[in-house]
């Protein structure tokens, strides 16, 4: 199970870099994503409140 897999990917340490390259670029570009599209969502807030204002 976890023993084998953690042995094969020390073994293999071509492998266990490819796995660790698409992780990352999977993670860190899904937060990129999240946080871009929360950043929209403020400012169209914000719009809407200072569309309210006037």
């Amino acid at each position: 199970g976890k023993s084998n897999a953690g042995n094969f990917l020390k073994e293999n340490a071509a492998v266990a870099n490819e796995i660790d390259l698409k992780l990352r670029e999977m993670l860190l570009n899904g937060a990129d994503e999240k946080l871009a599209a929360a950043d929209k969502a403020a400012e169209k807030e914000d719009a809407a409140e200072a569309n309210e204002d006037f």
